[in-house]
C-alpha cells in the first residue's frame, strides 16, 4: 500500500498539531461548557455557580467541543497515512465528552474534598489512566478500520490503547498542580502556564511516537 506522505515527517506534523489543537480545545471547551451550565436550567444556585444538572451537561458538551477540536486537527494529520481514519474525529468527540465530564466530577464533586493531597494526585492520575483507556479504545476502532480484515493488524494496533492511557497518565502528573483554568480564559499567565503546557507536550510527544511504531508495523505487515 502506498503513503501520501513520509514516515520520517510524521512527528514534526503531530506534536505541534496535537499540543495547538489540545489547548485551544481544552479552553475554548471549558469555557463553552461553563456557559451552558450557568444556563441550564434551572439555573445557577449562586453567582456564576451553575447547579449540578448543569455543571453535567456543560462538562459533557464542552468536552465533545473540546475532542472535535483535537479529532479534526488529528485527522488533518493522519489522513496523509490512514485513508480511512474519519472514524478517528467520532472517537475523539465521544472521548472528549466522557474526558472532561469525568475529570470534573472526579475532581470538584463528590468526597474528594475530604481527601488528602496524596489520594486526590492518586485520584487524578487514575483519572487520566481511565479517560486514556477510553480514548485509546474508541481510537482504536478508528485505526483497525484500515485493515478490517487483518487480525495480526488488530493485535498490534491494540498496543495504541496502552500507550494512549500511559500518555494520557503522565500527562495528569503535571496537569494536576493545574488547579483552575479560568485564568487562562481571564488572561494571567504564569507558571501553571507550563504545567499545562507541559503535560500536553507529554501526551503529544508519547502518542507521537505510539503512532510513528504503529506507522512502521503496518508497513511491515501490508
Amino acid at each position: 500500500m502506498k503513503h501520501s506522505a513520509k514516515i520520517g515527517n510524521f512527528l514534526w506534523l503531530w506534536i505541534p498539531v496535537t499540543i495547538v489543537s489540545a489547548l485551544g480545545g481544552l479552553l475554548s471547551g471549558s469555557f463553552g461548557g461553563f456557559i451552558i451550565a450557568l444556563l441550564t436550567p434551572p439555573g445557577p444556585i449562586g453567582i456564576l455557580q451553575p447547579n449540578p444538572t448543569g455543571n453535567f451537561v456543560g462538562s459533557l458538551l464542552g468536552g465533545a467541543f473540546a475532542g472535535g477540536i483535537i479529532g479534526i486537527s488529528q485527522a488533518s494529520i493522519l489522513k496523509k497515512y490512514f485513508p480511512r481514519i474519519r472514524y478517528w474525529i467520532t472517537a475523539s468527540i465521544i472521548s472528549g465528552a466522557f474526558g472532561l465530564n469525568f475529570f470534573f466530577h472526579s475532581r470538584y464533586t463528590g468526597n474528594n474534598q475530604d481527601m488528602t493531597e496524596i489520594e486526590n494526585f492518586g485520584q487524578s492520575i487514575m483519572s487520566g489512566l481511565v479517560i486514556g483507556t477510553i480514548a485509546g479504545i474508541l481510537q482504536w476502532f478508528a485505526l483497525i478500520a484500515q485493515f478490517p480484515q487483518d487480525s495480526r493488524w488488530k493485535k498490534v494496533s491494540f498496543v495504541w490503547v496502552s500507550v494512549s492511557s500511559l500518555s494520557m497518565a503522565l500527562s495528569f502528573l503535571l496537569l494536576y498542580f493545574v488547579r483552575d483554568i479560568s485564568f487562562y480564559i481571564a488572561g494571567k499567565f504564569h507558571f501553571e502556564t507550563f504545567l499545562l503546557v507541559g503535560g500536553l507536550v507529554i501526551y503529544a510527544t508519547l502518542t507521537g511516537f505510539g503512532l510513528l511504531w504503529l506507522l512502521k508495523q503496518r508497513r511491515t505487515i501490508s
